[in-house]
């Protein structure tokens, strides 16, 4: 499909110039994540609340660069009189879909770009899936962990501090007969 449109063209690099900044987030949210997966491993609340805290203004950028994609591949659908049924705009993979479909090869950028988002957005939904079940399931068995392993220390050393002592393993017994 060759769209070689001034109008068209805007719409490309104005495209590539959100997806850009997208991507630029999406990499700090990851690491954000990951970070979040550190604190939540190491019980560390205070660093938790720093980087929930943070995150704030991350997830308005993210949010805002979503609505400016979508603004754009809305102005690239009108363009190039699209046929679109069906076609979740909102939903990232439908997003995606459609530069494929019809944008085509004739834009490798945007089709590498495309490409990059859609990984992001998959390591992010890993990532936020294994914070999920650190926060659901980890806390307790970190916990419970810890205990049992203090407890097994504990027992360890009453165990170590006895046969240090070297406690005497044979009794005698003394036994007196006595005939009247």
């Amino acid at each position: 499909m060759k769209d070689n449109t001034p109008e068209i063209s805007q719409i490309y690099e104005e495209l590539s110039t959100v997806m850009k900044r997208e991507i630029l987030f999406f990499r700090e949210m990851l690491s954000s994540m990951q970070e979040e997966r550190y604190a939540l491993l190491n019980n560390n609340t205070a660093m938790l609340r720093i980087i929930i805290n943070s995150r704030h203004s991350l997830i308005d950028t993210i949010t805002e660069l979503h609505d400016k994609r979508i603004k754009k591949i809305r102005s690239l659908i009108e363009l190039l009189n699209a046929d679109i049924k069906d076609l979740d705009i909102a939903d990232n993979t439908s997003c995606m879909t459609f530069l494929s479909e019809y944008v085509g090869s004739e834009n490798c950028r945007l089709i590498s770009l495309k490409e990059q988002m859609l990984a992001l957005l998959e390591k992010l939904e890993m990532q936020s899936g294994r914070n999920k079940n650190i926060l659901e399931n980890g806390i307790t068995i970190t916990k419970d962990f810890i205990s049992e392993v203090q407890y097994r220390e504990s027992i360890s050393a009453h165990t170590l501090a006895r046969v240090c002592v070297k406690e005497p393993k044979t009794k005698t017994l003394t036994i007196t007969n006595q005939e009247t």
